[in-house]
């Protein structure tokens, strides 16, 4: 089954063009593919996926294969439309792993049943950590977006296990990458099954941190955690300002800065932690226009963030520009 609509490429790479780039694809391959693509869908000649996958392939038979398995994730952009899209995420998956030998933290690629809808549901999720002991050290989910997914995070997750010493855990929301379930109100139940994991995996304590629409994913179980009503989707989901009690992590790249080497995506802009507390800023409140205005100013698309223990309590916001969740385990 295929789904297209309506995507111009040249808007994509006005968009995505810098990403390309600080994911360590060469300016030069950048523009002979921005002049080369012609069609977002097309299987063929000229056509988005096709084009990132010849330079995929060029890559990994220079014995690249991280870098190959970057193309093969935007070859999958902007999302798992078509069987061409879907090959491409199996051959990232293949170069990703070919590469794990050399990346400089323990990694590990784990299948958890995770309880869905009265069965289980197969969710792949990757672990970074320096020791690879993870029973000492805290955990701290990382979820992506509607069209960033997890290998694609990778250069992200291995800075915050590098700066942190926390157990980076990484997989899809649901109805993205290698999720097979569909997105919908009910993936809450894949989020919690996954925070119920990392407890069981590290110390007890778990951080969830993500960006774009897997900001909103962490907003909503911050709800949770709190016993408030859950919301539909229907609302909107990255720096929204809404009411709603959360908080919005203030980015702070200065704990980053030695990992600048790695090229880290600019996706999002990180923030770091202790196990314990993360500075934050509350949500944005005014016009929806000042909202956005000032959103853009402050965080420029800053994660989002919920510390939980077992469970956490969570201070409600404040008026001062930065306050301190207090994490109760």
């Amino acid at each position: 089954m295929s789904y297209t609509y309506d995507l111009s490429p040249a808007a994509s790479f006005e968009d995505r063009y810098s990403q390309f780039v600080s994911f360590g694809i060469p300016k030069a391959d950048v523009d002979t593919l921005r002049a080369t693509i012609k069609d977002m869908w097309a299987d063929s000649p000229g056509g988005w996926s096709y084009e990132w996958s010849a330079f995929a392939r060029k890559y990994l038979e220079t014995g690249n294969p991280l870098l190959a398995s970057f193309a093969y994730g935007f070859a999958i952009f902007p999302c798992l439309a078509n069987d061409a899209r879907r090959k491409a995420q199996q051959n990232q998956l293949e170069c990703y792993l070919k590469a794990a030998p050399s990346f400089p933290v323990k990694f590990e690629r784990r299948i958890l049943a995770i309880p869905y809808q009265g069965g289980t549901v197969s969710t792949p999720v990757h672990l970074f950590s320096v020791t690879g002991q993870y029973a000492s050290a805290p955990v701290l989910i990382y979820t992506g977006g509607v069209d960033t997914y997890k290998m694609g995070l990778h250069a992200i997750y291995v800075a915050l296990a590098q700066r942190l010493g926390m157990t980076i855990l990484g997989f899809d929301i649901a109805g993205t990458g290698e999720s097979t379930i569909p997105l919908s109100v009910k993936g809450d139940e894949l989020v919690l099954g996954i925070v119920n994991e990392a407890r069981k995996l590290g110390n007890g304590k778990v951080a969830h941190l993500g960006f774009s629409f897997g900001g909103k994913l962490r907003r909503r179980y911050l709800r949770w955690a709190r016993g408030e009503p859950m919301r539909s989707f229907s609302r909107t989901t990255r720096n929204s300002g809404s009411r709603s009690p959360g908080y919005l992590v203030r980015p702070n790249m200065a704990a980053l800065n030695s990992a600048r080497s790695s090229r880290l995506p600019r996706t999002s802009s990180p923030a770091t932690t202790t196990a314990g507390t993360m500075p934050t800023a509350p949500l944005l409140t005014g016009s929806p226009t000042k909202q956005k205005a000032s959103s853009r100013r402050a965080t420029r698309s800053a994660p989002a963030t919920i510390i939980c223990g077992r469970p956490a309590t969570i201070a409600a916001p404040s008026s001062s520009c930065t306050p301190t969740p207090t994490i109760r385990a």
